[in-house]
């Protein structure tokens, strides 16, 4: 039996990964949505991507965001007539593999270590999320949840310890003291005046 962990694991995992095949798709990286094949297949549209001797087979629907969006739990890696369910860190190693002339421009190892970052921030608010029964704090829990759209990394939090995470955001739903600091408006400085040396 599956453990509620290791399901929200699965669970970050595949919500990270259809955030990432719709940045990809939405900013055709590697000409994944303009050079790919599209594909029906059961009544369900794919888009096949091959470079480099390695074929992608992405299920998506069309939508009116941007041409394709990612439609299912999983993206797949195609070898010997044998179709692999990838997980998001497989997909972006894959998809880097295959597009190695351009992915030294796209900081890959740091977005890598972005991925699995958000992954395990992401499993994290599952395992401790604890909903509100005000429909006001409810809904930011939700909203903290997604962050981003389109954002595989949007939830990667750098500087923040897995302690403060789960005191600051809202998705944990805790008690937090807010202090408030009052600057007089003479000091602030705005508009023209503003110059890099008066920092």
């Amino acid at each position: 039996m599956v453990s509620e962990h290791e399901h929200n694991v699965t669970r970050a995992q595949q919500y990270i990964l259809k955030d990432l095949v719709d940045a990809l798709l939405f900013e055709d990286l590697g000409g994944i949505a303009s050079t790919s094949e599209r594909l029906t297949i059961q009544q369900q549209t794919y888009l096949r991507y091959e470079k480099k001797g390695i074929v992608l087979l992405i299920p998506v629907y069309y939508s009116g965001l941007n041409v394709y969006r990612s439609n299912g739990e999983a993206v797949f890696h195609i070898e010997s007539k044998t179709c692999m369910p990838l997980t998001v860190h497989e997909l972006w190693e894959l998809f880097v593999t295959m597009n190695a002339d351009l992915a030294a421009e796209w900081a890959h190892a740091r977005f890598a270590e972005g991925l699995e970052a958000a992954v395990t921030e992401l499993t994290a608010q599952y395992d401790g999320f604890k909903a509100s029964e005000h429909p006001f704090i409810l809904s930011e829990q939700f909203a903290s949840l997604k962050d981003r759209p389109f954002h595989p990394v949007a939830k990667e939090k750098r500087g923040l310890t897995a302690e403060d995470y789960a005191v600051y955001q809202a998705e944990y739903h805790q008690p937090l003291a807010v202090q408030t600091v009052a600057i007089r408006k003479s000091h602030v400085i705005q508009g023209k005046g503003a110059t890099d040396e008066q920092y």
